[in-house]
């Protein structure tokens, strides 16, 4: 387990870890530098990719994206997919320069973005669709909460490798995550 995005980043570039789950906007990143192999992309019930949406308390005046403005809204991580980039586009894309028209929370994980909208630390705040429906569902959240946006769709993470790991310990985690 990692604090962070980032810190999963760091771990890989610093060969701390042989192996861990990145997120597409890391992922990307992680290519880039060099320090990640991927191996396979998570599915999840045969869907290869996970909706990234903005939500509120029910009941409150916040009914779409366009009523964020002026509001606090909480994202995730600043490498996050849906919990940050995918938001901040459909703002822009709905007239909302996220820089000026909102007050910033960082959160600092998807489940504390529920969290911090349930108990009013936000108005609003961006995750992914199976962390909302997982944490509404299963009765951990005493608060009604309801999505008002649904703002793109990411793929699920990836599995990697750091470039030294043995060949044969990748061969057999690909193989292992392919049988499953």
């Amino acid at each position: 387990y990692t604090e962070s995005y980032a810190h999963a980043l760091e771990l890989l570039s610093k060969e701390e870890v042989a192996f861990s789950t990145l997120p597409p906007l890391v992922l990307v990143k992680a290519v880039d530098r060099g320090v990640a192999r991927p191996l396979a992309t998570m599915r999840v019930e045969g869907s290869q990719t996970s909706s990234a949406v903005v939500v509120a308390q029910e009941g409150s005046q916040l009914t779409d994206l366009a009523s964020v403005r002026g509001q606090t809204f909480c994202f995730a991580d600043r490498n996050s997919t849906t919990g940050y980039l995918l938001p901040r586009l459909a703002m822009r894309k709905a007239g909302i320069d996220p820089e000026r028209d909102i007050l910033p929370h960082w959160s600092g994980n998807h489940t504390q973005v529920i969290h911090d909208v349930a108990n009013g630390t936000c108005a609003a705040g961006a995750t992914y669709s199976a962390n909302y429906l997982s944490l509404t569902s299963s009765g951990t959240l005493p608060y009604a909460l309801s999505i008002i946006a649904v703002t793109g769709r990411a793929p699920y993470d990836t599995w990697v490798a750091a470039p030294t790991t043995p060949t044969e310990q990748v061969d057999a985690l690909t193989q292992a995550l392919l049988n499953f």
